[in-house]
């Protein structure tokens, strides 16, 4: 998304479109669409990892919790826990 907030900014359009946001290396080559056409991936690419690594950190963290939690269960013969 940021490439999308920066595009009018590089190409002195006030109306970016997506499509345009593709098609500009396309129409208009100069440097400055290239850098924007290769960073374009990055700003969808970076969240999705950043989210993948919090969720898999949450759950190595719930499952460690969990196994715990088992461990306290058969220490302390708790059938409820246990099953």
């Amino acid at each position: 998304m940021l490439s999308f907030h920066l595009y009018p900014l590089i190409t002195l359009d006030a109306n970016p479109t997506t499509s345009m946001l593709i098609c500009i290396v396309l129409l208009k080559p100069k440097p400055e669409t290239y850098a924007l056409f290769i960073l374009n991936p990055f700003t969808m690419v970076i969240p999705c990892c950043i989210s993948t690594y919090c969720y898999f950190m949450i759950g190595i963290k719930a499952f460690k919790k969990f196994n715990q939690m088992k461990k306290e269960a058969v220490s302390t013969n708790d059938g409820a826990m246990c099953s």
